[in-house]
């Protein structure tokens, strides 16, 4: 595995963030490009506050045993 997410992270802000339309990778590239994905979404949702939780119809409980699943699952 590799010992340093932030770097992969990094590597592929480029392609996240870029304009033009793309199609989501394949095979393995697209699997790890995946978990970095839901890695990011969960940081996101751990970070929200209750009145946001509220908006998408989250309780604080549902938001944090979300946010502290493994990127695999």
């Amino acid at each position: 595995m590799l010992r340093n997410g932030t770097a992969i992270r990094n590597a592929l802000a480029i392609f996240i963030g870029s304009p033009w339309p793309r199609k989501r990778p394949h095979g393995l590239f697209g699997l790890i490009f995946s978990w970095i994905e839901r890695d990011r979404q969960r940081r996101q949702l751990a970070e929200l506050d209750q009145h946001l939780l509220d908006d998408i119809g989250l309780s604080a409980a549902d938001a944090r045993r979300e946010s502290h699943r493994p990127f695999w699952d």
